[in-house]
């Protein structure tokens, strides 16, 4: 082989190479998204502080960001306040739902939700047996 082509070679496959540790790297690293349909799906969200509710796209609701607190932020208002809707079975009222984390066993998040008291009724909002 010539000097010339050897060369031209040699850079070809360590482009290839390259481009590949690159497409690695950013396919182990890059975040994951949710598949489209599960992006679409609605998603019914109260605001904390004035009991408004909106409904959007879980994919509109990441797009308008989150706050420290990690709440999603109020379309209007920008102000992390949003969560997630339940209805109150005494008064059948839309109010923010019981919140738990991630690490809450089933019997935490339970009773959690059976001291719930609704915010606008002043009755237990969950079921209590």
């Amino acid at each position: 082989m010539e000097g010339g082509k050897r060369i031209a070679v040699i850079v070809l496959l360590v482009a290839l190479i390259l481009g590949v540790l690159r497409w690695l790297i950013r396919s182990h690293y890059a975040a994951r998204r949710p598949p489209k349909a599960i992006r679409s799906q609605r998603l019914e969200m109260i605001d904390i502080e004035t009991y408004e509710v909106f409904t959007r796209t879980l994919e509109e609701w990441t797009q308008g960001g989150t706050g420290e607190n990690g709440r999603f932020k109020n379309p209007r208002t920008g102000k992390p306040t949003m969560a997630l809707v339940t209805v109150c079975v005494s008064c059948g009222e839309k109010v923010p739902a019981a919140e738990f984390g991630a690490e809450d066993t089933p019997d935490v998040v339970l009773m959690k939700q059976r001291a719930y008291i609704c915010p606008k009724c002043g009755k237990h909002a969950y079921p209590q047996k």
